[in-house]
């Protein structure tokens, strides 16, 4: 077959963006039977990357956004018809192109039906009103937890024999890489508790914050908490730093914002232990990667996280 893969989140970060990566390096390397053609946006196959054109985006231009997505499945259509495309796979149910079929869709979670506080207010409204077309839609549902798909089955009227469960993995990048001395050198770090991953509501980092000031003060001077990754509204991470120093933890917690991939290594496997107290996760990457690293991960119980740390 010749599969249509979505290479939207290719360009990008975070968690949909390494899902995407990795899925296709694997799929690289164990499937010789199909081929995969890659679709991202107009922009960057005109600037020479190696993707097919099939998404439009007005690019600040005043274009009106219903004029935008007929356009994008006129286009897909003809790229669907020349590439000679069997199946599309988008990795994103926000990805996915109207009018488009066969297809098949990787559902992440279904967080802004739990609570729209936790993403961004157009992601909502696409939620509301696409979400249930887009998965009866679909030849196959790919969820990445057992949670996903019972969260899927309980909300929709879909068969579960639709949804493939296939649970995310840590990247073989993250393994034991207690590298002290760059960690002191860098960082000016000994012992210390480590939280990494998006600085947003859903991720309870002011409860992880609030948490920490409850241990004793010697505990905090010996083990600063460090909080690592981006942070999508600087006004949220603003009111975590405000938060820090009204409980006067300004020397004990740390923000090192996004480290690249190698420092992340290292940061992980020099930790005393790996927190995570979200909400709310489909899946959950990061306790996965520090107990790769050999730092074992506290998480909060619920959604799919004891499921993917297990004992």
């Amino acid at each position: 077959m010749r599969i249509g893969f979505d290479a939207v989140a290719l360009v990008g970060s975070g968690g949909n963006s390494r899902y995407s990566k990795n899925l296709l390096q694997a799929i690289k390397e164990i499937d010789r039977a199909n081929q995969y053609i890659l679709f991202g946006y107009a922009h960057d196959w005109v600037r020479g990357r190696e993707v097919s054109p099939a998404y439009l985006s007005p690019l600040g231009l005043p274009i009106p956004e219903l004029l935008i997505k007929k356009a994008q499945t006129v286009l897909a259509r003809i790229q669907t018809k020349r590439q000679g495309i069997d199946l599309w796979h988008f990795t994103n149910p926000l990805n996915v192109i109207p009018g488009i079929r066969p297809y098949v869709v990787t559902i992440h979670d279904l967080a802004p039906l739990h609570n729209p506080l936790w993403v961004k207010e157009h992601t909502v409204r696409f939620f509301e009103r696409r979400i249930k077309d887009i998965i009866l839609g679909a030849a196959r549902v790919i969820a990445v937890s057992e949670y996903t798909k019972q969260d899927i089955v309980s909300r929709f009227a879909i068969s579960p024999e639709k949804i493939i469960v296939t649970p995310e993995a840590a990247d073989n990048h993250f393994y034991p890489d207690a590298d002290r001395a760059f960690v002191k050198e860098t960082y000016q770090l000994d012992n210390f508790i480590l939280y990494a991953g998006q600085i947003q509501e859903r991720k309870n980092v002011s409860g992880l914050i609030a948490a920490y000031h409850e241990l004793d003060e010697a505990l905090r001077r010996q083990y600063p908490l460090v909080i690592v990754g981006g942070a999508p509204s600087e006004a949220f991470l603003e009111r975590l730093k405000k938060q820090v120093g009204t409980l006067g933890l300004n020397e004990q917690v740390k923000f090192l914002g996004r480290v690249p991939d190698d420092t992340l290594r290292k940061l992980y496997s020099s930790a005393k232990l790996f927190i995570y107290p979200s909400f709310f996760e489909g899946f959950g990457l990061p306790p996965l990667e520090s107990i790769a690293c050999g730092t074992p991960a506290i998480v909060s119980q619920g959604t799919s996280l004891v499921e993917v740390v297990g004992d």
